[in-house]
């Protein structure tokens, strides 16, 4: 699999993208991760050159923490699109997401820049027989009436953290303002903001366990398998932002794993 360039080679370009995706969503680079990342990038190398998944690693460092860090990147991506055919752009693909999640969190930013990839690189994500899985719960055109997957999530946010205690305080608000950010990462903190208080208009209209289903389903629609756990784990986050976790809101999570088929210990 292995194509050795004067200065390059495929193995320093997949590391920093490998890299690049790992770090660049949390600003972390975890044990995990980095093994994930050496273990599939030695399935890339070969004999045709001394060049070692470490040192393959140390040089895309140097690249990554390089001040035209971005640009590096980008050429990395137009250099392996251009060098390999499409089952191994395939495998890259398969490597990313299985970097994206080892370390049991499947964030937006790590979706979106499989997905950006997958579309440059015109790899088809979706398994045979799907027309098409998508990467978020923002790949998606709002509805006739302005609602998103984006709201179900916040309606589902606002029905844990009131439902238990009758009772919003503004932690549960910012815990989940902030939750919602992280899957919108580039829109104005003003337009998250509105989709909370649309989300608490149709709340407060009256707790309508049938709206709460019809959003627990409609997310599970929205939202690939390996991204709903990420979701319990937001939800996770805002029942303990009280710091006080009611036996309603840990029944509620429960009821959520089972209706998104997550396993749970």
């Amino acid at each position: 699999m292995q194509a050795q360039g004067k200065d390059r080679s495929l193995l320093r370009d997949l590391a920093l993208i490998y890299l690049t995706l790992a770090h660049g969503a949390d600003q972390d680079l975890s044990r995990v991760e980095v093994e994930e990342i050496s273990r599939r990038l030695s399935a890339w190398q070969t004999q045709a050159t001394a060049e070692t998944v470490l040192s393959a690693i140390k040089d895309a460092l140097e690249d990554y923490t390089a001040e035209a860090a971005r640009i590096e990147v980008d050429v990395a991506v137009r250099r392996v699109g251009a060098e390999l055919d499409h089952e191994r752009l395939s495998i890259i693909v398969d490597d990313l997401t299985e970097i994206a999640m080892s370390d049991d969190k499947f964030l937006h930013e790590e979706s979106a820049f499989i997905g950006d990839l997958a579309r440059e690189w015109e790899v088809h994500t979706a398994p045979d027989g799907d027309d098409e899985i998508p990467w978020s719960i923002l790949n998606e055109t709002p509805g006739r009436n302005g609602w998103s997957s984006l709201h179900d999530l916040a309606l589902i946010y606002l029905y844990l953290a009131h439902g238990s205690d009758h009772d919003v305080d503004e932690r549960e608000v910012d815990a989940i303002s902030r939750s919602l950010r992280e899957w919108v990462p580039d829109e104005d903190e003003d337009d998250v903001m509105k989709v909370v208080r649309e989300a608490m208009h149709a709340y407060v209209q009256g707790p309508d366990r049938r709206l709460f289903g019809d959003s627990v389903e409609s997310l599970k629609r929205a939202v690939p398998p390996h991204q709903r756990a990420s979701l319990l784990d937001d939800l996770e986050q805002i029942a303990t932002s009280d710091a006080d976790v009611a036996s309603e809101e840990k029944e509620l999570i429960r009821k959520l794993s089972r209706a998104w088929d997550i396993e749970t210990n």
